[in-house]
């Protein structure tokens, strides 16, 4: 069955991804699926994943057969009644599916928090956010070597946020030195690691049977 998909909405605040999946000829179905993972190549293979509940449900409204035809006239066509399937009640989500989604909440969260930035400031008081994504943090990663083979200028520039004094937030290049970089990096890495020791303790909290069990009470008590 050919089918396209079109993504409607990505929000890894919340874990979930909504997806409207087209057949011609048929109604446009919705789907709002959990994830955990917002990887390009995550959500490719969990949008493909679901298209079997779309063609199944496609084929429920084509499984709709005539059981009777009744002349009602010359050259007037015959009309016929219709047997649909019986609708899909829809079943409450089974524990284990609870736990899941619980899970993958937590772990959404942690996305939220670990992508959020890393506050620094300067010996000046000049405050600046630093990106705390994975493909910043790779590029930290690699002016630290640079710095440790020795190929990276004193005072080189890095992009960053500029903090004024009433909160306001514009883009700005800071000039760095390898001290200061090294400061950086390093609170990068704590805040990224202190992201997954919360995942961490909120989840097994909950396995353990503690429902109430959430990523920012346990970021916020390390």
């Amino acid at each position: 069955m050919e089918y396209s998909t079109e993504i409607t909405k990505v929000s890894p605040a919340h874990g979930r991804l909504q997806v409207i999946y087209r057949s011609e000829g048929k109604p446009d179905l919705v789907k709002n699926i959990p994830l955990a993972s917002f990887d390009t190549a995550t959500i490719e293979s969990v949008v493909e994943s679901h298209a079997a509940w779309a063609a199944n449900y496609w084929d429920r409204m084509e499984a709709a057969v005539p059981v009777d035809e009744v002349a009602v006239g010359v050259g007037v066509p015959k009309s016929r009644t219709y047997v649909r399937p019986e609708p899909v009640v829809p079943q409450p989500p089974t524990p284990e599916e609870i736990l899941e989604e619980r899970l993958n909440a937590i772990s959404a969260d942690r996305w939220s928090k670990e992508v959020e930035g890393v506050i620094w400031s300067d010996a000046q008081g000049d405050t600046f956010i630093f990106d705390s994504s994975p493909q910043s943090q790779t590029k930290f990663a690699s002016a630290e070597l640079a710095m440790t083979k020795g190929i990276r200028g004193e005072g080189g520039s890095w992009k960053c946020g500029a903090v004024d004094e009433l909160g306001n937030l514009t883009v700005a290049f800071k000039s760095l030195t390898h001290a200061e970089l090294s400061q950086i990096v390093d609170a990068v890495y704590l805040h990224v690691q202190k992201c997954f020791e919360a995942e961490k303790i909120a989840s097994e909290k909950l396995l353990a049977g503690d429902n109430s069990a959430d990523f920012a009470t346990e970021f916020a008590a390390l």
